[in-house]
């Protein structure tokens, strides 16, 4: 397979190139070093040539046509450097090819009125018909304690709300670490009011614009399984439809076969059916669509089947007026998938404080089923109450009615401050 844009892309340089002598135009792909790649990947040998079945012939072909073999990743694609005219040349010689520099966004944004509740995703999923979640397990606090989230989006803080928690921040744009769009600190005070006891990484990949491209993200992710995080939150995507072998799905399967939990936004092209974005596409991903506070799947939340036909998303959690952190040590109200991400990041934390290691079927099985068309809803909506009840225990000793504690809410002590002055 060909990236289309990648061929539409080399074809405007040419004509170009044939206009300018110097400097010669450049183009930068990623090739594929076998046909597929496989869901449980993968050795560190990978890196190797030698181990790639036709891994050595490509990259004789590409410097003999002058090109540069930039870097061989562990999940069977390889980035070059070629000039314009010998592009064309390689690409006739490989079985998938695309463009590096393919451009990765936040999803679409949505336009989100100002809600009235700004905690109704935690209580959505922290509580059930009166029943809650209990603050401890054995005798630590119940808060994703300890667990470690990447949050891979425009950078995480500064903001009062979230610094406290952010344990380390990188930066792969060339900006510098501090978020310039608002969209990452949105996200990780999402996770936080979730699991408000979880160490956040930012890992920086998309600009002030919300933009960035292939090879940032998958950098990002490789930056995740080198720092061994446990869950890693994407909150972006790259329009298309695919079967889940592109190069940013086979980094995140690569994160996966690597022991992290890879949560991914679905996309905002809904209510059409095949629009989930990569790598929401991904065969590891736990794919996330949205829904209103009536339960009711967002008509922006992108639907399934992927191109070969799997299904997606996986679950569906709060999405349409979240209220989170934001620039400038404010507070704002978005819409997204992007906002239903984190809100999973955050249960899977409290999952894997509570099991040591949580896994896609303890989520599963612990979903309201919405009956909604499974390419819509997934496996349903997750909640923390059906979680405990059927893994960790017998029955609640919660009565109906009792006050819901300040934390199971989530939060930081700045956060419900400024909510205590109407800030």
């Amino acid at each position: 397979m060909i990236d289309p844009l990648l061929l539409k892309k080399i074809k405007k340089k040419q004509k170009k190139a044939k206009r300018i002598v110097k400097p010669l135009k450049k183009v930068r792909m990623l090739y594929a070093t076998r046909s597929i790649t496989p869901r449980n990947l993968v050795s560190d040998e990978l890196l190797h040539p030698a181990f790639i079945q036709g891994n050595v012939e490509i990259e004789r072909l590409v410097r003999r046509k002058n090109g540069l073999v930039v870097k061989r990743y562990p999940f069977g694609y390889m980035l070059v450097e070629l000039f314009v005219p010998e592009a064309m040349d390689v690409l006739e010689h490989t079985k998938r090819s695309y463009d590096a520099e393919r451009t990765v966004n936040i999803p679409k944004p949505v336009r989100s009125k100002k809600g009235t509740d700004d905690l109704w995703h935690v209580r959505r999923v922290k509580t059930l018909r009166g029943r809650c979640i209990p603050p401890s397990l054995d005798g630590k606090p119940w808060t994703g304690l300890d667990v470690r989230v990447a949050v891979i989006d425009t950078g995480v803080g500064p903001h009062p709300f979230v610094d406290g928690n952010v344990r380390i921040r990188i930066d792969m744009t060339g900006e510098g670490v501090r978020d310039y769009n608002g969209h990452g600190t949105h996200v990780g005070g999402i996770v936080l009011q979730i699991a408000p006891g979880c160490e956040i990484y930012s890992i920086k990949v998309l600009d002030k614009d919300g933009r960035g491209t292939w090879v940032q993200v998958i950098e990002g992710i490789l930056k995740a399984v080198e720092l061994g995080v446990e869950i890693i939150n994407l909150s972006l995507g790259s329009s298309g439809e695919c079967d889940g072998s592109c190069p940013v799905c086979s980094s995140v399967d690569y994160a996966f076969s690597k022991g992290l939990l890879p949560v991914v936004a679905a996309g905002n092209e809904g209510p059409e059916k095949h629009s989930i974005s990569c790598p929401g596409n991904s065969k590891s991903a736990l794919t996330v669509g949205a829904v209103d506070r009536n339960l009711c799947v967002a008509e922006f939340s992108s639907r399934g089947p992927t191109a070969d036909g799997r299904v997606k998303p996986d679950v569906v959690a709060p999405g349409v007026a979240i209220y989170s952190s934001y620039l400038d040590n404010d507070f704002r109200f978005l819409s997204g998938t992007s906002m239903a991400t984190p809100v999973v990041s955050g249960i899977m934390a409290l999952i894997f404080q509570a099991e040591k290691r949580g896994d896609h079927d303890a989520l599963f099985s612990s979903c309201i089923d919405l009956h909604e068309d499974p390419n819509t809803q997934g496996h349903g909506f997750p909640n923390l109450v059906l979680f405990y009840e059927r893994y960790i225990s017998k029955s609640l000793a919660f009565s109906r009615g009792m006050r819901i504690p300040p934390a199971l809410i989530g939060g930081s002590a700045v956060y419900l401050l400024l909510k205590l002055l109407g800030l």
